[in-house]
């Protein structure tokens, strides 16, 4: 997303939101349309209700919206919630990379792809920090014994190598057709290839979040 980031938006908000970019179900122009529905199980109320700042939610409002104006984005949806009310929830654009594209709506569904490594997966990590029961900085073989017999640089990769895709191990592979347990895949990823020492280069990895799902 050319013109905003995950990090920018919170940065506006000051809270916690979701933001659903149509690169994954559309295209299009700008233009926002407010939604009059509420989140299945979330009340949406006054944001002053939810303890959040109007004058926030515009700048958050805005800056999605010029994204959507201003690059290939097609379209999005941005839900601000806090203590469980939703204060703000709107959709930006079309809801197709196409000429004749509905309008985006607040309800549509989109596929999350690999969001869910950050969204899940690394979510659910964190709470494992949280909790003591993972540390960042501990090798993987200390909770996945293949890695810890496979020694050398699998031997070395960490949970934060993992997580920032710097464990060195490869895209991903093929699987599809084949009958594996998670156990198994587990053990293909530490007896196979390593391309680059740990910590050393960024190579975006699908066999990292498979590790971490383990």
């Amino acid at each position: 997303m050319p013109d905003i980031s995950r990090r920018r938006l919170l940065q506006a908000l000051g809270t916690g939101a979701a933001l659903a970019p149509a690169g994954l179900a559309a295209a299009g122009g700008a233009g926002a349309s407010a939604a009059a529905a509420t989140v299945p199980g979330l009340p949406m109320a006054d944001p002053a209700r939810a303890g959040l700042l109007p004058e926030r939610l515009a700048v958050a409002d805005a800056l999605v919206a010029r994204a959507v104006a201003g690059s290939g984005i097609p379209g999005a949806v941005l839900l601000v919630a806090r203590g469980g009310i939703v204060g703000l929830r709107r959709a930006y654009g079309h809801s197709r990379v196409r000429p004749d594209a509905p309008p985006m709506a607040p309800d549509t569904i989109f596929d999350l792809a690999s969001l869910t490594k950050p969204v899940a997966t690394g979510t659910a990590v964190a709470q494992l920090v949280e909790a003591g029961r993972v540390e960042l900085d501990a090798p993987v073989g200390r909770y996945l014994a293949p890695f810890a017999r496979a020694g050398g640089d699998k031997a070395r990769i960490t949970i934060r190598h993992l997580l920032t895709h710097a464990a060195g191990l490869p895209a991903g592979g093929a699987y599809g057709g084949k009958t594996r347990t998670l156990d198994q895949i587990v053990g293909e990823i530490a007896g196979g290839r390593q391309i680059a020492p740990p910590g050393q280069r960024f190579l975006y990895s699908d066999f990292s979040f498979i590790t971490l799902g383990a």
